[in-house]
């Protein structure tokens, strides 16, 4: 199998405005990531990185990143946008990818691809090319879905993560999109399924040869790390002297839901009065189906909130801050 590692200021400007739309919608904020500027000495999953630049002189710029479709890879960015976060990228050499890595890599990925293929058989062959943009910016890794075989697995790789990281993505690449469609799995439960696999399965025998110490750095152990004040307030700052949008509850409560369909409408503002409380199945049921007692269905629930979560993003808030309890029922984060 062939890997490609390419690297252009385009495709740093790419990911530096993934980053900046999963910021403009809070998705960060409901998974537990802190934003730093490039250059922090901090390291680890729960963080993402982003330059400090001039953002705001781009007009409308956090506004246009939220509005950024980033389901499939390589995104499509309006190329006016594109060329003008390129504009303001520092003039330095493009940043390579480690050598060494590269050489590692190399070594071990056929070993590595086959016994991904043994613990997924399901999946086998399903990887014909490997393409990996080292950056310095966003989070550890980021990643295109597989949905059908046979396809590129896309992966972005910031400058502090090694193999595990690359291991980490194939395997989420693979799995994700099952857990979540198929199975209606949330993104911490296939991030867990991951995580396993790195820890437990015949793959942590190679990943303890040639990355040791991963295992302290698996996502959802690092993302559910409580933050130390400091850390937020570090975040805060940041993030106000970039402009970013901070999303709040009263941000969502001023969304124009009178503009939505009843029901969806309904739910949101049982959820926002509610936040961040918990609202059980029966009481989003006698809310919204009131006058229909035969009718209660999870899937009609489910169906309903995936809905609302759609109207959420159209409107540039992370469908994420609506979160699911398991038999329980749903919340919104605030």
């Amino acid at each position: 199998m062939k890997t490609v590692w390419e690297y252009s200021p385009e495709t740093e400007a790419a990911r530096i405005l993934h980053a900046a739309r999963q910021t403009a919608v809070g998705f960060y904020k409901t998974k537990g990531f802190a934003i730093l500027p490039y250059g922090s000495a901090l390291h680890g999953k729960n963080l993402v990185f982003l330059p400090g630049l001039p953002y705001l002189s781009i007009p409308r710029f956090w506004e246009k990143a939220a509005r950024i479709n980033v389901d499939s890879l390589p995104l499509k960015i309006p190329p006016r946008l594109l060329k003008a976060v390129i504009s303001l990228l520092p003039s330095q050499s493009p940043h390579l990818p480690d050598k060494s890595l590269v050489q590692l890599w190399d070594r071990y990925q056929n070993q590595i691809i086959d016994q991904i293929y043994c613990l997924i058989p399901g999946r086998k062959d399903w990887i014909k090319q490997i393409i990996i943009q080292p950056t310095n910016y966003g989070t550890g890794a980021s990643f295109n879905l597989l949905t059908k075989a046979p396809g590129t697995a896309r992966i972005w790789l910031r400058s502090d993560q090694g193999i595990s990281a690359i291991v980490e993505s194939l395997l989420t690449i693979l799995t994700r999109y099952e857990v979540l469609n198929h199975l209606s799995g949330l993104w911490s439960e296939s991030e867990i399924i991951v995580d396993w696999l790195l820890a437990y399965s015949p793959l942590s025998e190679i990943l303890e040869k040639i990355d040791p110490g991963y295992g302290m750095s698996l996502t959802i152990r690092s993302t559910r790390i409580k933050q130390i004040a400091s850390l937020t307030t570090e975040s805060e700052k940041f993030l106000s002297e970039i402009g970013a949008p901070v999303i709040k509850l009263n941000t969502m409560k001023n969304l124009p839901d009178h503009t939505w369909p009843a029901r969806q409408r309904q739910l949101f503002r049982l959820l926002a009065d509610r936040s961040p409380d918990l609202v059980t199945f029966d009481e989003i049921h006698g809310r919204l189906f009131a006058g229909h007692p035969d009718s209660f269905s999870l899937y009609a629930i489910s169906k309903t909130v995936q809905r609302l979560r759609d109207l959420l993003e159209k409107n540039g808030v992370s469908g994420s801050f609506i979160q699911t309890r398991r038999r329980e029922g749903y919340l919104l984060y605030s």
